[in-house]
């Protein structure tokens, strides 16, 4: 065994965190000699309880080791300490990192550009569409876009980076063998074929709101900066934009109608100075990302003439079958929810596939 797999098993023991971990390896100078510690030395270590004591030794057998890295090797699961050449360096430098690291899939280059694109669960179609199209565009212009893989804005950006032949990074607030939210099945898959999942936490853990605003100090760490795309007064998002601060990232966020609630966050963070986003060039430009193929126009229309969700592809055809075709037809043909007809309408005029006239009316282009 290697000492990654000590690190592993160590990081794997109830009631030890990351920062006694970080004292342990201080003190004896690897996972293996902590493996190999009695408990006279284990008692001399500040801050550990008897009952870290007690699970490090009840854990220090081969069997629980080979249990260990059987488990992330069968599922092809990488897991990375903080001491690992493929940990990202640019967490690896912010105060307080992870100890260790869960990822499936490849972790794109170290050197790649990476910028976060967050923003509410509940987000409205407003949001989900320029979600998608500054995710588009980045992954468009080689920009690793990373998310937290939660409904609403994550998860689209997930998808647009993806649909753009680009590479994506979610990461997680649970186990990283637990597809949450549930719906994310398919995205999951998608993302550990073209990026990677990423979780903090071990194997099996179950979302929990406390993970959360851990999970949020690693997208704002790996990143350059962060777009806010929706976020309310009170969302969760805005804590990540705290921790983007304390790390030295750069913050960006969308403005938005002065009537939402969903804008009121972002409208509040361009009033304090973040940085005005309405187009990926405006992110590229101040970071002074130099862009490998910044073609996003032609790319957009090759992606998305590959790709179309079924909800889109059904309301196409229904636009094609009856040009002119009314809003209420294409719901009532497509037998979708008003609120999905109205934001598969804004994706596939935004794809220009296409176009609204007067009415409530949609033709579709040539």
């Amino acid at each position: 065994m290697d000492e990654r797999n000590y690190n592993l098993w160590l990081y794997c023991i109830n009631g030890i965190g990351s920062a006694k971990i970080e004292h342990m390896l201080g003190v004896f100078g690897s996972a293996e000699r902590v493996f190999r510690a009695t408990s006279s030395e284990l008692a001399q270590i500040e801050g550990l309880t008897n009952e870290n004591i007690k699970n490090i030794l009840d854990n220090a057998n081969d069997e629980v080791l080979f249990v260990r890295s059987s488990w992330i090797k069968e599922r092809g699961v990488t897991f990375l300490s903080r001491y690992c050449d493929g940990y990202p360096r640019a967490l690896k430098e912010v105060a307080a990192p992870p100890f260790g690291l869960f990822v499936k899939g490849k972790l794109p280059d170290d050197d790649a550009p990476k910028v976060a694109i967050i923003g509410s669960r509940r987000c409205t179609e407003y949001g989900r569409s320029v979600s998608h199209k500054l995710a588009l565009e980045l992954a468009a212009a080689g920009v690793i876009v990373v998310s937290g893989f939660a409904k609403g804005i994550d998860s689209v950006a997930h998808r647009a980076a993806l649909q753009a032949g680009g590479e994506t990074i979610g990461v997680m607030g649970c186990g990283i063998d637990i597809c949450y939210p549930a719906e994310n099945k398919q995205l999951m898959n998608d993302i550990v074929n073209s990026g990677c999942l990423m979780s903090a936490y071990l194997p099996s853990s179950r979302p929990l709101p406390a993970y959360f605003p851990a999970r949020n100090r690693i997208i704002s760490g790996m990143c350059k900066a962060i777009i806010v795309v929706e976020a309310s007064m009170r969302s969760g998002t805005l804590i990540t934009v705290g921790h983007a601060l304390e790390q030295g990232r750069e913050v960006f966020a969308v403005p938005g109608s002065i009537l939402s609630s969903l804008s009121e966050g972002t409208n509040l963070l361009i009033k304090e100075g973040a940085a005005v986003a309405t187009s990926a060039e405006d992110v590229i430009s101040a970071l002074g990302i130099k862009p490998k193929n910044l073609q996003s126009k032609e790319l957009e229309k090759k992606s998305e003439k590959q790709e179309l969700d079924s909800n889109e592809a059904a309301v196409l055809r229904c636009i094609q079958d009856a040009q002119p075709a009314m809003f209420d037809h294409i719901a009532q043909t497509t037998g979708l929810a008003t609120s999905e007809v109205n934001y598969v309408l804004v994706m596939l005029e935004m794809k220009g596939f296409i176009e609204k006239l007067p009415g409530l009316r949609y033709i579709a282009k040539a």
